[in-house]
């Protein structure tokens, strides 16, 4: 018997949930004020080059390092490496900042974008897609961040790096965006 009534009240909490959700959908589309009926895209690529480094002692493949925790950054010595090169994307509809990056970056990073941009509606798009790999915030680098500690990328770069360039690609949008409107 308990799973007749488990399985009543499970379809009265979805009723309920789904009702919610439905009269939400319908008060947001009856608030939408802003509308449009052209839209302008626009698109830019660019890339910032960060100094890399490699750890000195490579772990060996095969042989647990220090079970699922990351070693401590001071047990880890790093030397410089060649630089890594972090592809960006810039992808604008009307007043929508859409910003890509070929990696995949620590969320802190992304809401420095959003923060930093010159558009009030900025979201970040990441793929770790290439070589980069993770992207840690400078403060990741201090701690035991298995993201971070042995990462390719020195800190000090990256954040600032990617936050400046996409300013600079939203400035050369901003004239292009005026002259639309």
């Amino acid at each position: 018997m308990r799973p007749v009534i488990k399985t009543r009240c499970s379809r009265a909490l979805l009723d309920v949930q789904s009702r919610r959700l439905g009269e939400e959908i319908v008060r947001v589309s009856k608030a939408i004020q802003n509308t449009t009926d052209r839209a302008l895209i626009w698109t830019a690529a660019s890339s910032v080059t960060c100094p890399g480094q490699k750890r000195a002692v490579a772990p060996v493949p095969g042989v647990p390092q220090a079970g699922y925790r990351a070693p401590a950054p001071s047990t880890v010595r790093m030397i410089d490496a060649e630089p890594v090169t972090i592809p960006l994307q810039l992808f604008m509809i009307n007043d929508i900042a859409i910003t890509g990056v070929a990696g995949e970056v620590f969320t802190e990073i992304g809401q420095h974008v959003k923060q930093d941009s010159l558009f009030d509606r900025t979201m970040m798009v990441t793929v770790l897609a290439n070589k980069v790999g993770y992207i840690p915030t400078d403060k990741a680098f201090l701690l035991p961040s298995e993201k971070a500690v042995g990462n390719p990328i020195k800190p000090g770069c990256a954040e600032p790096a990617m936050v400046n360039e996409f300013r600079e690609m939203e400035k050369r949008y901003l004239p292009v965006w005026k002259a639309a409107k």
